[in-house]
């Protein structure tokens, strides 16, 4: 609280930072239609099948209709993970993509990465820092 005014101008930087994140993902709450359908975690296949996936990592997919999402965060908060996360051959079917490239942009801040799909199997090349998600939009 700032003298009554609530607009966060006695935060520290992690606190003004955190207060970001929150707004950037609630306001993207608000207007995606694909958080209010379909569900698929990809935790236990990434955990089974990919190197680097450290513990602190979970990731899951949300779809709708209209809208494609990859959902990945990481709940350390200490470690960078570096890794090749993989969508399975059953969210791929049930999104009904084929192979090839495809682009992908975080709804929270704007990064891009690539969905590569070969043999119905997807992939995204990720750097995940501590505390930090990532919500891909297809």
């Amino acid at each position: 609280m700032n003298e009554g005014k609530f607009d966060g101008g006695q935060l520290s930087q992690s606190e003004k930072a955190l207060r970001d994140f929150y707004k950037r993902l609630l306001n993207f709450t608000l207007s995606s239609d694909a958080l209010m359908g379909k569900y698929q975690e990809i935790q236990k296949y990434n955990r089974d099948t990919t190197l680097g996936y450290d513990s602190g990592l979970y990731s899951y997919v949300r779809w709708s209709a209209n809208e494609r999402l990859i959902i990945v965060a990481n709940f350390s908060w200490v470690t960078t993970s570096n890794f090749e996360l993989k969508v399975p051959e059953t969210v791929i079917k049930a999104w009904n993509i084929n192979d090839g490239l495809y682009d992908v942009t975080d709804q929270l801040y704007g990064s891009k990465a690539q969905l590569k799909v070969i043999n119905g199997i997807g992939t995204i090349q990720l750097s995940i820092k501590p505390s930090e998600s990532f919500i891909f939009k297809l």
